[in-house]
């Protein structure tokens, strides 16, 4: 928890603090709250790995975070004062210190402080009912050895054939007029993933003469998306900077000439107005040319006359056991007894390939596939029932975010600062966590920068990263998936 290292830094190397401890006759309450806090870190691990199947365990790590934001808020007014006496030194007149005095006894200083001790202090006790085990600081380089990356064999596609055929035979119609084909679901049911399996084809490379890749989302951006297929239909185009005007007289050029086919994928946007805008830049293109547009809302495929739609319902159990394993075990055979309960945790994935995928990556770091199945997230009712209903796939990620190590918990909560749809710079990101002081390694194995690719690459492996192809030729650029989760962080 990035609160609890932030605290302990300000009490251990702000010496101003020792000064106003011994002034104000606070030391013994001071180094009281923070061995508290460094004993409540040093479980506080464990107790995170345990809260993904013990309820008792969440509760009392709401109540930990609680009071520990509370002590922040306390030693806030600290630091404020701090900053407004900077370069004073630690000579403090009389009149000031009387001042500093009245100050915190108005605001009942020495009161609360106590109150915080007793509160941690009761929450450390939890220790022995719950027997966490105390962290060395070893775990997050065990689990960053023990991970591996994956090459691209695992990124082979399974099941939505019979939905592919049906697409590509959709896209050989040779119309006059450019012809729209929506591709509809729940978010994880595999829409993105079906469109690159027909952007991939052969024989969708024979059909058409050049293609395009735009990832839309949330930020629906005409000039955006108008400038990023002119990127890459004309090599020789450079359409940073140039106005919206000249962004729909080039691309006019360009698609009248030749036949193309552009995947528009994740479109949000439900105005038929703004809709209509976007399929007014295309107008006029070769015949035989073609868009798919991926989306969460049937309402958006319905929006437009003329377009041909495909719905994408439930993966059957057995393709979705497939995802499971290739994650799970990619390089073993699975025995009768994790077979089992593996389908078992499938079943509950309610078809969904980005929930059997993000589970699978889970398994393959943990032989607690009985926790996980037991796990009473799964349930439809509860403190967190209501936001579960919201999606199918929403708790298998959230279990998946609950079993990460510690300090991955910590990279990945970071990127909620990131906008819906926004595009991550992956060496950016990694610099960030590096800064921040995230990857927190011991030993010399591996460097920060390292500990960075192997802890991006698990967020990715685990799905909650998706990469934003054909963006930037320069840049690894990335969104990051399933944005509800951190309503459940």
């Amino acid at each position: 928890m990035v609160v609890v290292g932030e605290l302990l830094a300000k009490l251990a190397f702000n010496a101003t603090w020792n000064e106003i401890a011994l002034q104000l006759n606070f030391s013994k309450d001071l180094k009281s709250i923070k061995d508290n806090l460094s004993f409540v870190q040093s479980f506080l691990e464990d107790a995170e790995r345990l809260s993904s199947r013990l309820e008792s365990v969440r509760h009392t790590l709401k109540k930990l975070k609680t009071a520990v934001y509370d002590l922040e808020d306390m030693l806030l007014l600290f630091e404020s004062w701090t900053t407004t006496h900077k370069g004073e030194g630690l000579a403090l007149s009389a009149k000031a210190k009387k001042g500093l005095v009245l100050c915190f006894e108005r605001l009942k200083m020495p009161h609360k402080m106590r109150k915080m001790r007793e509160t941690i202090g009761e929450i450390v006790d939890l220790q022995n009912k719950f027997n966490f085990i105390e962290h060395t600081g070893n775990n997050d380089e065990d689990v960053i050895r023990k991970r591996e990356t994956f090459s691209d064999a695992d990124e082979v596609p399974v099941g939505r054939m019979e939905e592919k055929e049906r697409l590509i035979s959709m896209l050989q119609t040779d119309d006059s007029n450019c012809l729209i084909v929506f591709i509809s679901g729940f978010a994880g049911v595999g829409k993105t993933t079906l469109a690159q399996m027909v952007f991939n084809d052969d024989r969708t490379r024979q059909l058409f003469e050049i293609q395009a890749w735009v990832y839309v989302s949330v930020k629906f951006d005409i000039k955006t998306i108008g400038q990023s297929i002119i990127s890459q239909l004309d090599k020789s185009s450079s359409p940073a900077g140039i106005t919206l005007q000249a962004t729909r007289d080039r691309l006019k050029t360009i698609v009248k000439e030749q036949r193309f086919l552009i995947i528009l994928d994740d479109i949000w946007e439900e105005d038929p107005h703004e809709l209509e805008k976007l399929w007014t830049l295309l107008r006029g293109a070769k015949a035989g040319s073609k868009i798919i547009a991926t989306t969460r809302s049937v309402k958006v495929a319905k929006l437009m006359n003329g377009s041909l739609s495909i719905e994408l319902s439930a993966l059957p159990d057995n393709y979705c056991w497939e995802l499971f394993r290739k994650k799970a075990l990619p390089y073993g055979k699975v025995d009768v007894d994790k077979e089992s309960i593996g389908r078992q945790i499938v079943k509950k994935c309610r078809g969904m390939p980005l929930a059997a995928i993000s589970l699978g990556y889970l398994c393959r770091t943990t032989n607690e596939w009985k926790a996980i199945l037991d796990s009473d997230i799964w349930a439809e009712n509860g403190d967190d029932g209501r936001i579960l209903k919201d999606t199918k796939v929403l708790p298998s990620l959230k279990l998946s975010y609950q079993c990460m190590s510690y300090h991955l918990k910590l990279c990945f909560a970071y990127c909620a600062i990131f906008p819906k749809g926004w595009y991550i710079e992956k060496s950016s990101l990694i610099q960030q966590w590096i800064a921040l002081g995230f990857l927190q390694l011991h030993g010399e194995s591996f460097t920060a920068q390292q500990a960075g690719e192997r802890y991006f690459e698990d967020l990715r492996e685990m799905s909650f990263l998706q990469d934003v192809a054909g963006m930037s030729p320069t840049q690894e650029l990335f969104i990051l998936r399933s944005a509800a989760l951190f309503r459940l962080l």
